[in-house]
């Protein structure tokens, strides 16, 4: 009989008051958004290894809508140019390039940071 009674009592909780059951819920759903999973292999990693080591190889596999054109002696010119930027400090040889409108100057410089940034050659990036 004992026993039983003990099934039927719940223990007295602290009524929460409204702000401490909104920061309770804005904690949990903060963490629900961080929480992004588990990153996943890529589909074909003989593939991702090589794009990360060359940045045109990248451009090609990732980027290939972007750049439907043939590559120029320009654009090779200012892919040497990045490649050198990135794998070096930059303090010593600062550059600007001078390309016609549309020929994907700032298109490419952004892959360019993106490969950077993913190949772990610079961990913050910065294009200006």
């Amino acid at each position: 009989m004992f026993r039983q009674a003990e099934l039927f009592e719940q223990p007295k909780q602290a009524k929460q008051t409204y702000r401490e059951s909104n920061n309770r819920y804005q904690r949990a759903r903060r963490e629900d958004v961080r929480c992004i999973g588990r990153i996943p292999q890529p589909a074909d990693p003989a593939r991702a290894v090589k794009a990360l080591a060359d940045l045109k190889a990248f451009r090609e596999t990732y980027h290939a809508p972007k750049f439907y054109l043939p590559d120029s002696d320009d654009h090779r010119r200012l892919d040497d140019a990045l490649i050198q930027a990135i794998c070096s400090d930059g303090q010593d040889d600062p550059r600007a390039f001078a390309l016609p409108r549309g020929t994907g100057k700032t298109t490419r410089a952004l892959v360019a940071c993106q490969w950077a940034l993913l190949s772990n050659r610079k961990r913050f990036p910065f294009l200006i």
